[in-house]
C-alpha cells in the first residue's frame, strides 16, 4: 500500500506546468560551502530533490530546482547551509547563466547545417529510457507524434516506473512507411537510444533490443536514486553505465554529454533535457523525422511549448558544436590536479579562514607524512593525501564566524532567508533534543555575517564567545587529538601497517554535520579509530618460511 499525504512532487510539477497549480511562492537552496553532507536534510526530509553534488572538498548536497516540491520538510535538518528566497526572486546580476547564454543563442545557431534524415523506408525504431517524472515518455510520445503528422505509420509502447523512486520508463517507438507488424522493439534492432539516465538504459532488456551499430544520445547526469536516502556515500558512477552501453553499441556515432547540468544552466532547471538531447540526436540525422513537424508536435502537446523549442535549438547547437558544452558547463575554481597543487591550495584556504599560524600547523604535519611516506618508499602519495585532507577538515571546523564569511562571500537573489539555529539566540526543542531553527532575514542576517567573519581572530581565545560551547570543545579537542595520532603513527608505521595509517588519516571524512549531528557521527566513529590505533601499535607478525622464522 501507497499513501501520500500531499500531493507528490511529480504531479505537482506537471499540475504547474499545465497552470493548474499555482507556482511555488518560495525556493530553497543549500550554500554547498557550508554543507557537510551529513545526511541529516534527507533523514528528516526523505525527499529526492535533494541530490549530491561533487565540490573539490568532497561530495556535498544540493536542491534539485526540477524535482523540488516545496515542502520545506528539508530545513527540519539541523544544518546552518540552508537558505530560502522567492521564487521569482531575480539572480544578483551579472550572475545568472540562463541569461547570460539566452543572449548568444541567436548568434550561435544561425547557420545551422540542415542533416540528412534517418531513413524510415525500414522501420526506424527508437528507445526513450529515463526514470519516473523526467518526461521520457512525452518525448517519445513527441516523435512518434511528428511522424503521425508526415504521414507515417507510428508505434508505441511505454513501460513506466515509480516517479517518486526514480523508476525506469523506456518507451519504444517504431516509425515506418508502411509494414509495422510488432508493438515491442525486437531484440537487437533498436537504431537510437535516447539515454535520458544511463543506468535504465544500460539494463539489459534495454541494451538487448539496441542493434550493434546503435547510436547513442546519453545523459552523464546519473540520479542517486533511493539508495541515497540510506548511504550518503553511495557510489554515483555514470562511466560504469557508459561503458557497459558503448559495449553493445556504436561508440562513434554516439554522444554522451552532461544533459541535465546542461539544461539547468541554460534555462534554469533541467525539464528540457530530454529535448535537449532529443536536438543532438536530430542535428546528427538519427530521426526519421523533420523539424517542422517535431516542433508541431511541441505545440500539440501544450506544455512549455517556449521552453522546449528553446532546448531542441540548443540540441542543436551543441551537435555542430560539441566543445561550447565544457564552456556552458566551466567551473572558475579549478580542482587541484597534483598532491602538491591540493597541499598549496589548503594552507591557502586555512590563511583565510584564521592565518598563517594555523596554516604553518598544517603544513608541518602534511611534511611529517610526504617524509615518512618516502622513507617507506611507498610513491603514489596515499598517506600524505590523507593527512592533508583529514588535517584540512579538523582544523578549519565551521564554527560561526566560519559559516558567516562563507555565507558573506555567497551571491544570493533578493530578500534571502537563513535558516539557522544560533546558541545565544534559539531555544531546546523538548521532543527532538536539538536547538530549534530560526528564520533570519537577509538584511538582518548578511551584515551580522560581514561582521562577524572579522571575528576570526578570536577564535579558540579566550575572548571568544562561542568558544564555551560543547560544539567548540569538541571540534578543538578533535583537532589536537588527530595530531597526536597522527605523530604517533608516522613514528612507526610500517609497510604493512601503512594501510591503516590510510584509513586513520581519512578517518575525518566520516565526522561531519553540526551540533547534535557531528557529536553522532563522532561516536559512531570512536570505535573505528581504537581498533585502527591497536593495529598499528602492534608489532609484526612473523611468518615462519620452511620451518625457519623469517627475520
Amino acid at each position: 500500500a501507497i499513501i501520500y499525504d500531499q500531493v507528490c512532487a511529480t504531479e505537482k510539477r506537471r499540475r504547474r506546468k499545465r497552470g493548474k497549480l499555482a507556482v511555488a511562492e518560495t525556493r530553497v537552496v543549500i550554500n554547498e560551502q557550508v554543507c557537510e553532507n551529513c545526511g541529516d536534510c534527507t533523514a528528516q526530509s526523505h525527499c529526492i530533490a535533494i541530490e549530491p553534488v561533487e565540490t573539490e572538498h568532497g561530495r556535498k548536497r544540493r536542491i534539485s530546482p526540477t524535482s523540488c516540491n516545496t515542502d520545506l520538510s528539508c530545513l527540519k535538518g539541523f544544518c546552518p547551509s540552508f537558505v530560502t528566497m522567492k521564487s521569482d526572486a531575480p539572480q544578483a546580476r551579472g550572475q545568472d547563466p540562463a541569461a547570460l547564454w539566452a543572449a548568444r543563442e541567436a548568434d550561435l545557431a544561425a547557420g545551422l547545417p540542415e542533416p540528412t534524415l534517418a531513413d524510415a523506408a525500414s522501420p526506424w525504431r527508437g528507445l526513450f529510457a529515463g526514470i519516473g517524472g523526467g518526461g521520457i515518455v512525452t518525448c517519445g510520445a513527441i516523435v512518434a507524434m511528428a511522424a503521425h503528422l508526415e504521414g507515417r505509420q507510428v508505434s508505441t509502447l511505454d513501460f513506466t516506473g515509480l516517479a517518486q523512486k526514480n523508476g525506469a520508463v523506456v518507451s519504444h517507438v517504431q516509425i515506418a512507411n508502411a509494414g509495422l507488424d510488432v508493438v515491442r522493439i525486437p531484440r537487437g534492432t533498436a537504431d537510437l537510444l535516447l539515454a535520458a539516465d544511463l543506468a535504465v538504459s544500460a539494463g539489459p532488456d534495454v541494451l538487448g533490443r539496441c542493434a550493434p551499430d546503435a547510436a547513442v544520445i546519453g545523459n552523464l547526469d546519473l540520479q542517486a536514486g533511493a539508495a541515497f536516502m540510506g548511504d550518503r556515500d553511495v557510489r554515483v558512477d555514470a562511466g560504469l553505465h557508459r561503458r557497459a552501453i558503448g559495449r553493445a553499441t556504436s561508440a562513434e556515432r554516439s554522444r554522451y554529454l552532461r544533459g541535465s547540468a546542461l539544461s539547468e544552466r541554460l534555462f534554469g532547471n533541467a525539464q528540457a533535457m530530454n529535448t535537449l538531447l532529443l536536438g543532438i540526436a536530430w542535428q546528427q540525422g538519427l530521426l526519421p523525422v523533420g523539424s517542422g513537424a517535431l516542433m508541431r508536435a511541441v505545440e500539440l502537446n501544450g506544455t512549455a511549448v517556449a521552453l522546449n523549442r528553446r532546448a531542441f535549438l540548443w540540441g542543436r547547437i551543441l551537435a555542430a558544436q560539441p566543445a561550447l558544452a565544457d564552456e556552458i558547463l566551466a567551473d572558475a575554481a579549478a580542482m587541484p590536479d597534483t598532491l602538491a597543487a591540493l597541499v598549496a591550495r589548503r594552507q591557502s584556504e586555512l590563511v583565510d579562514y584564521q592565518g598563517p599560524t594555523l596554516a604553518a600547523r598544517y603544513r608541518a604535519l602534511v611534511d611529517a607524512a610526504q617524509a615518512r611516506e618516502a622513507a617507506l618508499d611507498s610513491k603514489d602519495g596515499t598517506l600524505t593525501r590523507a593527512v592533508a585532507e583529514g588535517f584540512f577538515r579538523v582544523l578549519a571546523y565551521k564554527d560561526e564566524y566560519e559559516v558567516a564569511r562563507l555565507h558573506a562571500a555567497a551571491t544570493y537573489g533578493d530578500d534571502p532567508v537563513f535558516h539557522m539555529a544560533p546558541p545565544l539566540l534559539s531555544r531546546l526543542d523538548p521532543a527532538t533534543g536539538r536547538r530549534r531553527k530560526i528564520k533570519i532575514p537577509g538584511s538582518v542576517a548578511l551584515p551580522l555575517f560581514r561582521l562577524l567573519r572579522r571575528g576570526k581572530a578570536l577564535r579558540g581565545s579566550v575572548f571568544d564567545p562561542f568558544g564555551w560551547q560543547s560544539d567548540r570543545r569538541l571540534e578543538r579537542g578533535l583537532a589536537d587529538e588527530y595530531e597526536r595520532d597522527m605523530r604517533h603513527v608516522l613514528g612507526q608505521v610500517r609497510w604493512d601497517t601503512l594501510a591503516d595509517a590510510v584509513s586513520l588519516a581519512a578517518l575525518p571524512q566520516d565526522i561531519r554535520g553540526f551540533g547534535p549531528v557531528k557529536a553522532a557521527s563522532l561516536e559512531a566513529a570512536r570505535p573505528k579509530r581504537e581498533a585502527l590505533l591497536r593495529r598499528l601499535d602492534a608489532p609484526m607478525s612473523v611468518t615462519p618460511v620452511h620451518g625457519v622464522a623469517a627475520e
